[in-house]
């Protein structure tokens, strides 16, 4: 039988460096980039247990609007956007409506928190995917598979904190397919950390 539990995310650098809990407060572009040090009001994500070690999941955020209560990717760009090597493609971490969890797990929808800052009657569609999320109940850890829309490939996915300043990118959380293809391309205008992301309970 299954229960929800219900879990703060507590985000690590791979070079060491502690981040702390992901905020609900998303930047100014609805993505999820900021971080506080105590669990008390950070982000709470809710899913199915138990859970298998990569079993598409949806993560239900708290207190989260009812059209998109979901984090997940907002691609921006069009459908045939892909993660794969050589790339430097990346997709923001924020909210969205729920995608399926079999096949191409893709909406056409201006139910995200990307699409949610433009007034009423100006949003623009997004393609979304919510259904990403592996859980480690042994490790707690919390990791990304995206998939690809054309054939539903399953690519190399690492989460990262990124920024451009050349393009005016704020910084925000968001997956790659290539961590070395995004440093290349942008140069000494962006900036791309690797990042893990830990279950904690709350």
């Amino acid at each position: 039988m299954s229960t929800y539990v219900t879990y703060n995310i507590l985000v690590s650098g791979a070079d060491g460096t502690e981040y702390g809990y992901i905020s609900p407060v998303l930047n100014a572009d609805g993505f999820y980039a900021n971080f506080q040090p105590a669990k008390a009001g950070a982000l709470a994500v809710s899913f199915s247990s138990p859970a298998t070690v990569c079993s598409r999941l949806n993560l239900k955020v708290s207190d989260a609007p009812k059209v998109s209560p979901f984090l997940g990717g907002i691609v921006l760009g069009n459908e045939n956007l892909i993660l794969c090597r050589p790339s430097y493609t990346t997709v923001p971490l924020g909210l969205t409506c729920a995608t399926p969890p079999s096949g191409t797990p893709r909406v056409f929808s201006e139910q995200n928190s990307h699409s949610a800052r433009a007034p009423a009657g100006e949003r623009q569609r997004s393609y979304l995917e919510s259904s990403i999320w592996c859980y480690n109940p042994a490790t707690q850890a919390l990791t990304a598979q995206w998939i690809n829309p054309q054939d539903g490939d399953e690519p190399e996915t690492t989460i990262v904190l990124y920024e451009n300043s050349l393009y005016d990118v704020q910084r925000h959380l968001a997956l790659t397919g290539d961590v070395d293809g995004v440093r290349q391309h942008d140069g000494e205008h962006g900036s791309v950390a690797e990042v893990t992301f830990t279950c904690v309970p709350t």
